[in-house]
């Protein structure tokens, strides 16, 4: 589980994104975060969307091949990602 979050973190935002995640938190909740306390804020958001993506695959995987189909899929997805990082 640690190399996921680092491959999270080691992903860029666009300091606009940041900007913007903040103008949302401020309008939203009046309240103001530190340029590092929006950048967690941010990793964090794109690390529980990325968990909840890859949730939701593995089970449109298992409901359209079978459990062990959607293992098979999520070995090969597995093995692509760590050779591309």
């Amino acid at each position: 589980m640690v190399s996921k979050v680092v491959k999270i973190e080691n992903m860029k935002l666009a300091e606009a994104t940041i900007k913007d995640l903040g103008n949302i938190l401020k309008s939203e909740y009046d309240s103001e975060f530190s340029k590092n306390d929006l950048e967690k804020v941010a990793y964090s958001l794109v690390g529980y969307f990325t968990l909840l993506l890859k949730a939701e695959t593995r089970e449109r995987n298992k409901a359209k091949f079978g459990n062990s189909s959607a293992v098979r899929i999520d070995s090969a997805i597995q093995k692509e990602e760590d050779e591309n990082n």
